[in-house]
């Protein structure tokens, strides 16, 4: 029962300091799904993508973490690392092309099942399974991005402030102008793949404030103002005594 007791002990200690990152759950927003091509591109309806990107300033392991959707497909499991306050991309396969969704840009990851032009609600957990992030939580269309009818062709959705939470007006629709990327026939993407996104709001960016308490300045009189008072006092006091008035009276 000791030795078993002892290998225990040993493992706690391995698990809590040699692999403390393993031990500690991720927070909120420190990966976020950043920009998500759902309509594929003019290419290929189906070369579909998704962009995560690291909020945080150290390199973070995503063995164990997984991108799934409501409806169970895809379930991504992720693997490898993404870089400081860098990006990760995810590229679906199909039958036909294997990595040339973005032919000009390596992706870290591939993964199947399509993502539904009418709208998907994804979630991004991490190895303990918390919810770090979500895409269209609320379901229904998604928020932004266009289709093959739609101007311009087939753009991705990006999020805005990547420091936010996922609200439908957190998302907006590449704007045909800054992008970045080729198709598997060589044309510009309506995105920016590995980018930062064109909807990226031009100002410093910070999570949404928390109010703080108003602090009421106190009055603390100096010694010198303290003696100065003390002394007015006690003139007025004289000259009552003197003059003898009824003021003085207690």
């Amino acid at each position: 029962m000791g030795k078993v007791l002892k290998i225990f002990l040993i493992l706690l200690i391995l698990q809590f300091f040699v692999f403390p990152e393993k031990a500690t759950a991720a927070s909120l927003l420190d990966v976020v799904i950043n920009e998500v091509a759902w309509s594929g591109t003019a290419a290929q309806s189906t070369d579909e993508w998704i962009e995560l990107y690291n909020n945080t300033g150290e390199t973070i392991d995503l063995s164990g973490w997984h991108l799934l959707a409501a409806d169970g497909s895809p379930n991504i499991a992720l693997s490898g690392t993404i870089p400081t306050n860098g990006y990760f991309l995810l590229e679906r396969t199909d039958d036909n092309t294997i990595d040339n969704t973005i032919s000009d840009i390596p992706a870290d990851l591939f993964f199947s099942g399509l993502l539904y032009d009418t709208g998907e609600s994804l979630a991004l957990t991490d190895h303990l399974s918390n919810t770090v992030d979500t895409v269209n939580a609320d379901g229904g269309p998604w928020p932004a991005g266009t289709d093959g009818n739609g101007t311009p062709l087939r753009a991705s959705m990006e999020r805005i402030n990547p420091l936010d939470v996922d609200v439908d007006s957190n998302w907006g629709t590449n704007d045909g102008i800054k992008r970045n990327g080729l198709d598997a026939n060589g044309n510009p993407v309506n995105s920016t793949p590995k980018s930062q996104n064109s909807q990226f709001p031009p100002f410093q960016l910070t999570a949404t404030p928390t109010p703080e308490p108003t602090i009421v300045p106190t009055f603390t009189p100096t010694p010198t103002e303290t003696l100065r008072l003390s002394h007015l006092l006690s003139r007025l006091f004289s000259h009552c005594r003197i003059i003898n008035s009824p003021f003085c009276q207690r």
